[in-house]
C-alpha cells in the first residue's frame, strides 16, 4: 500500500467507520448550527471558501493548512433574548511535517433555568496542502451534553448527560484564474507565481456526520445530529501593498434534522430526501477589507429560509486589528 493511499484511508475512511459504529444518545445537538467567532459573524458567516485561522476548526478544517507555523484563537459570543446564551470557541494548531494538526473546544451554556444545558464539542483536526490548487482536511469530534437537573413547584427535571462521536471533512480548491486579482505594479514584480489565495477559490465541507442508529433516552425518540453541507465561493479582487479585499459567498444545507413526523433519514438517504424541503437553509455573503495589512473591516449579509422565524435576514459588520 503506497503512502498516498494510506493517508487517504486515515483522513477520510477511518472517521466514517468510527461514525457508523458509534451509537448516539437521544439528544439534539442543535448548538452545532450556531456560528462561532467574531470575524466570521461580522462577515455574515461566509467562511467555507476562505478559511485561514482558528475558525477553520468549525467552518472548514482545510483552512488550518494555511498557517505558516502555528495559530491560536478564542472568542466569546453572548446572545441575549429571554435568557443569555454564551458561546465559547477556541483552538490552537501547529505545523508538523507539512501537516497542520490542532485541537479546539466549542462550548455553549444557557442561563435559563428551564433549559440550563451545558453542551461541548472537543475536536482534533488534521489538514494538508497536497498541490498548488488543492487542500484537504478532516476532524474527529467528541460531543457531550449535560443537564444538572433541578426542581420547580410540581415539576422535576431529571439530571442527565449524553455523548457521541462525529466528525467533519473538507476540501478547498484555490488559485483558480489568479489573473482575476488586481495587482499594482510593485506587487506584480515581487509576487511569486504560486502565491496562495489569488483569483477564485471553491470550498466544500460536510459537518457533523454521525451514526444512523440512535439510542433512546427516557423513552423519548432519538433526534439526529444536524449534518450540514456547506458550499463556498471566495474571490480575492484586490491585492496590493496597502490594500486588499476578499469577498465570500456561502450556501448551507442541513441534511439531517428532526422532521415533523418524528422520523429522520439515514446518513446517505438524507442527501436525497432533504431536498424536498427548502433548497438551502442559509445564504451568507461577506467581505474582508484590509488596510496596510493592519486594520480589517468586515461586512456581511446573513439570510435564512426558515419560515418560522420573523426576520429572514441580517446585515453585519465589524473590524479587527491584525497583529
Amino acid at each position: 500500500m503506497n503512502r498516498l493511499l494510506q493517508r487517504f484511508l486515515i483522513i477520510f475512511v477511518l472517521p466514517f467507520v468510527i461514525f457508523f459504529v458509534t451509537k448516539l444518545r437521544s439528544q439534539d445537538f442543535t448548538y452545532l448550527t450556531i456560528n462561532p467567532g467574531i470575524k466570521s459573524n461580522a462577515m455574515g458567516g461566509a467562511q467555507t471558501a476562505i478559511p485561514d485561522d482558528y475558525l477553520s476548526f468549525y467552518y472548514n478544517p482545510v483552512g488550518l493548512s494555511k498557517i505558516s507555523q502555528a495559530t491560536l484563537g478564542y472568542s466569546n459570543t453572548t446572545y441575549t433574548s429571554f435568557s443569555k446564551i454564551h458561546l465559547y470557541f477556541g483552538g490552537a494548531a501547529a505545523k508538523v511535517n507539512n501537516w497542520a494538526v490542532g485541537f479546539a473546544i466549542y462550548h455553549l451554556s444557557n442561563d435559563n433555568i428551564a433549559s440550563s444545558l451545558r453542551e461541548t464539542s472537543y475536536q482534533v483536526t488534521a489538514a494538508k496542502k497536497v498541490s498548488k490548487h488543492i487542500r484537504f482536511g478532516a476532524s474527529a469530534k467528541y460531543l457531550h451534553v449535560k443537564s444538572p437537573g433541578f426542581t420547580l413547584p410540581g415539576v422535576y427535571i431529571l439530571k442527565f448527560s449524553s455523548s457521541a462521536f462525529t466528525g467533519d471533512v473538507g476540501l478547498l480548491i484555490e488559485n483558480i484564474l489568479p489573473q482575476l486579482t488586481f495587482l499594482n505594479g510593485d506587487r506584480k514584480k515581487g509576487i511569486k507565481q504560486n502565491d496562495d489565495g489569488r483569483g477564485l477559490s471553491f470550498g466544500f465541507s460536510i459537518l457533523n456526520t454521525g451514526p444512523d442508529k440512535i439510542l433512546q433516552d427516557l423513552g423519548n425518540p432519538g433526534k439526529p445530529l444536524p449534518q450540514m453541507l456547506k458550499l463556498g465561493l471566495g474571490y480575492k479582487s484586490i491585492q496590493t501593498k496597502h490594500f486588499s479585499m476578499v469577498v465570500a459567498f456561502d450556501l448551507t444545507k442541513i441534511l439531517r434534522r428532526e422532521r415533523s413526523d418524528g422520523i429522520s433519514d439515514g446518513f446517505f438517504k438524507a442527501w436525497f430526501t432533504s431536498w424536498k424541503e427548502n433548497r438551502f437553509d442559509y445564504l451568507n455573503i461577506g467581505a474582508d477589507i484590509r488596510f496596510l495589512n493592519l486594520l480589517s473591516v468586515y461586512l456581511g449579509y446573513d439570510k435564512h429560509f426558515n419560515p418560522l422565524l420573523d426576520k429572514s435576514y441580517t446585515f453585519t459588520y465589524g473590524f479587527g486589528l491584525n497583529a
